[in-house]
């Protein structure tokens, strides 16, 4: 998959991270992550109050734009919906981080049960955003060469995430309660 050649899963190089980040010159400052994911919060709650009352605007319009105004609220739900997945995928990031770092087999145990929390939420989100990726081929983006996000790429995210959820987290679980795995040797 060439397309996926750029993509990156680190929260310092998305400048989300609470400290650091990836320096991109002059004119384009690191910042602090914490003030990144709250603005990012902040625009989703906006965001799905607009979405509310485009919906009903969308309602309201005559049958002869209708068709144009639903297309209109595609492309505002899509929009919402990459919001929402970069805060689950930033909250992804942080639980991995934490069980990375975990010393004990209950603080793992606790950062599999994050992955797992967040992973049923994107899962969720991915089931409920495909059959609207999968009627209109306009949505979705191709984000200068770091990735490219359809319909496709939501099935393919979908079968991941069964996979980490059904298989590879249940296993990391029952390594993480094994006494001799449950302290981290450094």
């Amino acid at each position: 998959r060439p397309w996926r050649r750029g993509f990156v899963n680190s929260l310092q190089t998305i400048n989300l991270a609470d400290q650091g980040g990836v320096d991109r010159g002059p004119g384009f400052p690191i910042g602090d992550g914490r003030e990144s994911r709250a603005r990012l919060a902040k625009l989703q709650g906006i965001w799905s109050a607009g979405l509310v009352k485009l919906a009903e605007a969308v309602a309201a319009a005559p049958a002869h734009v209708r068709a144009r105004a639903e297309a209109n609220w595609r492309n505002a739900k899509s929009f919402g919906n990459s919001v929402e997945v970069t805060l689950r995928f930033t909250r992804w990031l942080q639980a991995r981080q934490r069980l990375l770092d975990a010393r004990t087999a209950q603080e793992k145990l606790i950062a599999c049960d994050e992955l797992e929390h967040v992973g049923r939420e994107e899962l969720a989100a991915a089931r409920n955003a495909l059959p609207m990726y999968l009627r209109d081929s306009k949505l979705g983006y191709f984000n200068c060469g770091r990735g490219v996000f359809t319909a496709q790429t939501i099935i393919e995210k979908i079968d991941q995430l069964q996979r980490t959820l059904e298989r590879e987290l249940p296993a990391m679980r029952t390594d993480a309660s094994r006494p001799d795995t449950a302290v981290r040797k450094d």
